[in-house]
């Protein structure tokens, strides 16, 4: 499998997606890292959270990535953190 690879002409982009809690949106974040270590050389992604669910992606790329991203944070609507007790 080859990574991909964006231009020296790639610019910076933002992402911003809005979760129930905080905890679904790191969640969703760890997912947005995990897909662009995945699929990048050299991955250029920085993200940030808000207490009330916000996530915001700043990345480079030539191409915009929201439908990716989307598709990735929509299947973490549901996402609940569950507490177990010894």
């Amino acid at each position: 499998m080859k990574l991909q690879t964006f231009s020296d002409k790639a610019t910076k982009r933002t992402f911003t997606y809005y979760f129930l809690d905080h905890d679904a949106a790191q969640a969703g974040g760890h997912a947005l890292m995990g897909y662009m270590i995945g699929n990048y050389a050299q991955p250029v992604i920085e993200l940030t959270y808000k207490n009330n669910g916000q996530l915001t992606a700043v990345y480079v790329e030539d191409n915009d990535l929201i439908d990716v991203f989307n598709r990735i944070c929509d299947s973490f609507q549901d996402f609940q953190m569950i507490s177990t007790s010894d």
